[in-house]
């Protein structure tokens, strides 16, 4: 009997175990699925769009202190998210996310491809450069730890002879600034030289 008795509560704590692990992974597993089948929106990047000759509009120029004139990208309470081409440099463009209040930059990021998207919902800016996320707390700059991500983002791809942009995306996380966060957002896009406002 007493042989048998560490047998069964080993077994009883593998049970449990694998109890606690299914529901911490069933979660994951269903966002996942969630993310993968979830529609989104794109827009077609024209043939005449080129990283060489920028077509930014105008009305979207904004000055990052230190850094120049931009195009500005997204905006907060007190926050811009603001594109700056740099020519000749690598990389070519740098993305700045600027405290108004202050009038100072608090972070910024290079991006090395020809694509980059950016929203900010409830104080998180969501940028990504091309299909590299980032998540960024839009009032100090700094990045936003999180277990787990999901995210239905495929920013530049082909579909027949065209290439596209992905203007949203479906995003959860858990264990970030939550237990869980669920955001639908819009993305304001630079892609090979062309502007591209969210989706209507």
């Amino acid at each position: 009997m007493a042989a048998t008795r560490p047998g069964r509560l080993a077994r009883r704590a593998a049970l449990l175990g694998a109890a606690a692990l299914i529901v911490l992974v069933a979660p994951i597993v269903a966002l996942a699925v969630l993310a993968l089948v979830s529609p989104y929106a794109s827009t077609v990047i024209p043939a005449s769009c080129s990283a060489a000759a920028p077509q930014m509009p105008a009305d979207r120029n904004a000055t990052v202190p230190g850094a120049g004139v931009g195009t500005l990208l997204a905006s907060g309470a007190d926050t811009n998210v603001v594109i700056v081409p740099d020519p000749g440099q690598t990389p070519a463009l740098t993305a700045y996310i600027v405290d108004m209040r202050a009038g100072k930059v608090i972070e910024h990021l290079g991006i090395a491809s020809e694509a980059v998207v950016a929203a900010i919902s409830d104080g998180v800016v969501y940028l990504f450069d091309d299909k590299i996320g980032y998540m960024i707390d839009a009032s100090t700059g700094e990045r936003v730890h999180r277990l787990i991500e999901t995210d239905n983002y495929r920013g530049l791809y082909f579909s027949g002879a065209d290439r596209y942009l992905q203007t949203d995306a479906e995003i959860s996380t858990l264990f970030g600034r939550s237990l869980f966060s669920y955001q639908h957002l819009d993305f304001t896009g630079i892609a090979s030289g062309c502007y591209f406002a969210p989706p209507q």
